[in-house]
């Protein structure tokens, strides 16, 4: 039997899915973020190149520089605030914990301590990833460049009419999930901004370790607003130190008031618009989704439901396209 050129592309395919399922998520994990940044900064790619009339190659660059230099001056402008708030929160901690009751001091003692290893170890760990960072820059850099010859190399393992199908349906998803990966960080900065806010109002201290944190926690349905309801309140009853003099149990429950609020104002409103704006869905029906997705795969389930079903929807419209051509062809 003679091995076709498409044969051997099928099992060119299956050997590299295999292969990125043995390795892990250590190794694929750079390629599937610069897979997401790639979506992500595309759109700004292809202006430079077909508005502009930059070369693609010269846009990518233009762009890296770019964003490494905003990089480098937010990092040089913020890392000292973070560093500082982190630090004096472990030592706060530690020293607040004497006045828990004794049956608790060992398991928080614990976690402070692990609080403080690893902050202690985040440099070194940071170094050691200096691989994975360099093999995400080339990644991107080749997600943008050659992004176009990935696609139509797929597009090879099908035949005639069907490839200008999938073709047509695979670009319509690409531009959903590039929409909906934008979507996303767009909630996360109004969710970090307004807990920020709210978190200076009420004089909680490390307010912009913890709005961030809560803004990319809150990509977790429920379990993600919990644990950053639960680490600001820990952080508050431990620290004791209130701007504005506070009682600590009325500032407890301003802060829990705070994030219900917010959560409630996120999950009915700012989130099912902005997805529903950019994948063309209903709020109503990306909050059953989402509830739905939750329920019959756990975290995983909630986080990916939105672009699953967008991209089904893709699918299911293009079909519906063709069958209502169809009548007018014959």
């Amino acid at each position: 039997m003679v091995v076709s050129r498409r044969h051997f592309s099928y099992l060119f395919l299956g050997a590299v899915i295999l292969i990125a399922v043995y390795a892990g998520w250590e190794v694929v994990s750079p390629f599937f973020i610069a897979g997401i940044v790639a979506y992500l900064l595309n759109p700004l790619v292809s202006f430079l190149n077909q508005k502009l009339r930059f070369p693609r190659t010269i846009s990518i660059f233009l762009i890296y520089s770019i964003l490494l230099g905003l990089i480098a001056v937010s990092v040089y402008n913020v890392s000292f605030q973070i560093a500082q708030e982190s630090k004096e929160l472990v030592h706060n901690a530690a020293l607040q914990i004497s006045a828990l009751p004794g049956w608790i001091q060992p398991a928080a003692l614990d976690f402070v301590d692990s609080l403080n290893k690893k902050v202690i170890t985040y440099l070194p760990g940071a170094l050691n990833k200096t691989v994975s960072v360099l093999v995400f820059l080339v990644a991107t850099f080749y997600f943008l460049k050659d992004g176009h010859s990935f696609q139509n190399n797929f597009l090879k393992f099908f035949p005639g009419k069907l490839k200008e199908e999938i073709e047509e349906i695979v670009l319509k998803i690409n531009k959903v999930l590039g929409n909906y990966l934008r979507g996303q960080l767009l909630v996360i900065l109004i969710t970090s901004t307004l807990v920020y806010l709210g978190l200076i109002l009420i004089g909680v201290r490390y307010a912009l370790v913890l709005s961030l944190l809560t803004g990319f926690l809150g990509i977790i349905p429920f379990i993600g607003i919990i644990t950053a309801t639960s680490i600001t309140v820990f952080v508050a009853f431990t620290d004791q130190f209130s701007r504005f003099g506070m009682d600590p149990v009325i500032e407890i429950l301003a802060i829990v008031s705070l994030f219900m609020v917010l959560n409630q104002l996120n999950d009915l409103f700012i989130s099912p618009h902005i997805m529903g704006k950019v994948t063309r869905i209903h709020p109503l029906v990306i909050m059953f989704c989402v509830l739905a997705g939750g329920h019959m795969f756990g975290i995983i389930g909630y986080i990916v439901a939105v672009p699953v079903v967008a991209s089904i929807k893709v699918v299911l419209d293009h079909l519906f396209e063709i069958q209502q051509k169809a009548p007018e062809s014959e």
